[in-house]
């Protein structure tokens, strides 16, 4: 290996006589960060292509991790190979090098370089110095020698030193040239141009050509996609060990520069200032200033298979520009400004907290620079500057009605979220959103009163009856980002008035369900397990007065209707014609309607998944009673609903087709069995399952260049691909005068209509005493 000497000195001549010296560069920032989220690209897409980038990562950073990336000494310090996990190499970007031209017949370019301009009619190169800078920028990965940050980038290369100056003490250059190659660069439409060159007199100015150049070279523009190609300005900080960046390097900070440019000063592998390196300055250019490696750092040079370990804020400046290469071909629709503010956002806090007078912003830090900044958010709108649902507060928890049908939807595994700079990141939405699990197993079933944390009282009044209740520890909304289904429990105190005038029944409640209170506290003991035949639409009622009159026209024909009202989760009406055969045997028929507040069948959906409307269903239900014998009683029921939700417009939801549900079920009960006043109840059923009907939905899958949101629409079915089956077995038996034992047994198949579940199975024992 050759050895650059420490300060490669090029002197920059003007007709002022500022000095600047080709130097290297550095900067810095915020702390590293680990994520899986990260950017692809390949050939710039059109501005009515989705643009994104996948959550996961197509392969390991380590497997980039070579001899090749290892021998540049610098590329681990800013974590280069997390970018090329993602597939992200420059590849499509145009990247340009003002500096003293380069061997464009190098093995470390073949097929890189767009253009190499020589100069005022000069040889290919002066001095190996731009060789070296090009070198880390984009030299080739191809098992040999070294490869630039970029390896992938279109190369331009344009020689500006005077011909013949470079000797010992440097090159020297001309304003003036320099304000021709960079309006030449502009001509190529660069995304990043690198000036590797520093030096000053102390005037601080620039010749009027040179700063016009470096003004419209920063102008934003757009391709003939769409897509900005306003270049990235990047400037080293030289190497003169001052307090405060090279006076060209000070146009970073310039209004004029528009946030386009960025100072690069250079670190030791320690990630220590180099004694060399010029400072970020306790002025305006502190802001604009980042650190990279640059000293005791390897390029390639002219010789073939010949390395140099160079110094120099020159050899950190182009890691800087790679990455601006490679976050512009990740992100295409990116403005030179957005991305130095990303580079310097991103970067890794060295020194004093914050931005400080030596490091600047800090370290680059190409992993943070790829990963979403800020808030994610599921774009709602039409444009990134609409806004949207944060993605960490966006869960789905459907009901067991559902079974997996919305998590396993791929409509929703390959949508998109933005970050605070607009960019689009892949995400499987169905990660937040549950298996719609069965419900617990529920032995007040079979097992009347049974249920943890319940106190209860209750007695006959007159003609009718009194109950009270308080429960506590029940599921909550604030659990539904863990799966939960809230509102099937609710805490607090309920009670229960039911009273008979004559032919006519009426009950009165408050804090219970709508279906409990049709029947009774009695009825689920009448059958043994009657509630498994009840209407499961009024289940989703959970108003908080519930109220139902029963009345007897004679002659065995009966008619009844309830209602629930107030409450956040939806109100009920429901209509009952019924008739009693001599022989006992009674056909109920009930249709009613369910207005859900913020549900949908119980789903609950918060964020993204928000339904933000009412879940609307008419449903209708038959059951039949019917003694087999004195002892013996068969009772079957049959419902079956029908729910849509007009939520057009909001958050990913855009309606529903009909969806229509189901649930059935048979149970036999006898009395004096085995012995006197005992009970048994044997029973099997379907609980509530979705048999047809869709969700439509507008999934947000990336965003065009003009800051389009790209969207696709799409409908998901929502009946499960199983069959829960409830098996249910309950006993009773009088223990004494004023005690009972009662025992139950529960099995399920397929439990949540999920036909890989296993089955489930649970037993309980209540033991009661009266007075």
């Amino acid at each position: 290996m050759s050895r650059t000497p420490r300060s490669l000195l090029v002197a920059l001549l003007s007709t002022t006589a500022l000095t600047l010296a080709a130097c290297g560069g550095g900067g810095g920032g915020a702390g590293s960060q680990t994520s899986n989220n990260q950017p692809v690209t390949g050939s710039t897409p059109s501005p009515s292509d989705p643009l994104s980038a996948p959550f996961s990562k197509p392969t390991t950073p380590a497997h980039f991790e070579t001899s090749e990336y290892d021998r540049a000494q610098a590329f681990d310090q800013i974590n280069a190979s997390h970018a090329y996990a993602a597939g992200l190499t420059g590849e499509g970007v145009l990247a340009a090098v003002i500096d003293t031209g380069l061997d464009s017949s190098h093995t470390e370019f073949t097929g890189a370089i767009t253009e190499d301009i020589h100069g005022r009619g000069a040889n290919t190169y002066g001095d190996l110095h731009g060789h070296e800078v090009m070198g880390l920028l984009g030299a080739r990965k191809n098992d040999s020698e070294i490869h630039g940050v970029a390896y992938d980038a279109d190369l331009l290369s344009i020689r500006a030193d005077d011909p013949g100056s470079c000797g010992g003490s440097g090159c020297q250059y001309q304003q003036a040239d320099l304000a021709t190659a960079t309006d030449l660069a502009k001509t190529y439409n660069p995304r990043v141009i690198n000036y590797s060159m520093g030096g000053d007199d102390g005037s601080g100015t620039l010749d009027a050509s040179f700063r016009t150049a470096l003004v419209n070279a920063a102008q934003p523009s757009v391709d003939g996609d769409g897509n900005p190609n306003g270049s990235v300005l990047v400037f080293a900080a030289g190497n003169e060990s001052y307090a405060t960046p090279s006076d060209l390097a000070h146009f970073a900070a310039d209004a004029d520069a528009q946030g386009r440019g960025i100072i690069v000063g250079a670190v030791d592998s320690s990630n220590a200032i180099a004694s060399f390196s010029n400072r970020a300055g306790p002025g305006d250019t502190q802001n604009w200033f980042i650190v990279a490696p640059g000293e005791d750092v390897v390029t390639t040079t002219a010789a073939p298979n010949t390395l140099a370990v160079v110094d120099g804020t020159s050899f950190a400046a182009p890691q800087v520009a790679g990455a601006a290469a490679i976050l512009a071909q990740s992100f295409p629709y990116l403005r030179g400004d957005e991305i130095v503010q990303i580079l310097l956002d991103t970067a890794q806090d060295l020194g004093t907290a914050g931005v400080d007078a030596t490091y600047g912003h800090g370290l680059l830090d190409l992993e943070a620079a790829m990963n979403p900044s800020g808030t994610p958010l599921v774009p709602a709108g039409s444009s990134v500057n609409d806004g949207g649902a944060k993605l960490a507060a966006s869960a789905l928890s459907p009901s067991s009605a559902f079974g997996k049908a919305l998590q396993q939807a791929n409509a929703l595994k390959q949508a998109a979220f933005i970050d605070k700079y607009g960019r689009a990141f892949q995400v499987d939405l169905t990660a937040g959103i549950g298996a719609g699990q069965a419900a617990p197993m529920n032995f007040a079933h079979i097992i009347p009163g049974f249920g943890p944390n319940r106190v209860s009282a209750g007695d006959r009044v007159g003609e009718g009856w009194m109950h009270f209740s308080e429960r506590t520890g029940f599921t909550t909304r604030s659990e539904l980002s863990q799966g939960h289904i809230p509102g099937q429990e609710q805490g607090g105190q309920s009670f229960a008035f039911n009273q008979s005038y004559e032919d006519l029944n009426f009950s009165f409640g408050h804090g219970v369900s709508l279906q409990s209170l049709r029947g009774g506290p009695d009825a689920a003991e009448e059958l043994g397990m009657g509630t498994d035949l009840a209407s499961p639409y009024l289940g989703f009622a959970t108003g908080e007065d519930v109220m139902a009159t029963i009345y007897d026209r004679g002659h065995g024909l009966f008619a009844g209707f309830a209602t629930s009202e107030g409450g956040h989760d939806g109100t009920a009406q429901v209509g009952t014609i019924g008739y009693t055969f001599q022989d006992g045997t009674r056909l109920t028929l009930d249709s009613g309607s369910l207005i859900e507040g913020e549900s949908l069948l119980g789903s609950y959906g918060q964020g993204a998944f928000d339904f933000g409307t009412e879940g609307q269903s008419r449903f209708m239900g038959l059951r039949l009673d019917m003694p087999m014998s004195r002892n013996w009683l068969v009772s079957a029921s049959y419902h079956r609903g029908v729910t849509e939700a007009d939520n057009t417009g909001h958050g990913l939801w855009r309606g529903t087709t009909a969806i229509q549900s189901e649930a059935f079920g048979v149970a036999v009960a006898g009395r004096e069995v085995f012995r006197e006043g005992d009970s048994l109840g044997f029973g099997i059923s379907r609980p509530l399952k979705i048999v047809s009907g869709a969700a439509n939905v507008s999934v947000p899958v990336g965003r065009g260049a003009d800051g389009e949101i790209i969207r696709e629409d799409h409908q998901i079915g929502l009946s499960p691909d199983g069959n829960q089956v409830d098996l249910e077995v309950s006993y009773a038996t009088p223990l004494s005068e004023n005690s009972s034992l009662r025992m139950g047994l529960m099995g399920r198949l397929q439990p949540g209509h999920d036909r890989d579940a296993a089955p489930e199975a649970g037993a309980a024992v209540s033991y009661q005493i009266t007075w």
